[in-house]
């Protein structure tokens, strides 16, 4: 059996640059919600796309989450 962190880093890095809430979830088993709290309070960077959607750059989610 592989390391989950392992996995976790490797689908998300396989991602492309600009990944959504949803994908960063799901990669760290966190809520969509707690990922937007973490944009809201400064500690992940985010872009707007289209109004009200947003992107994390998938290298600086990688770092902030140790993957």
């Amino acid at each position: 059996m592989g390391d989950t962190s392992t996995t976790q880093a490797q689908s998300l890095r396989s991602m492309n640059e600009l990944v959504t809430v949803r994908q960063v979830a799901e990669c760290v088993q966190l809520s969509r919600a707690t990922i937007y709290n973490l944009v809201k309070d400064g500690k992940l960077r985010a872009v707007r796309v289209r109004g009200r959607t947003i992107r994390l750059n998938r290298d600086e989610v990688c770092a902030y989450f140790g993957l």
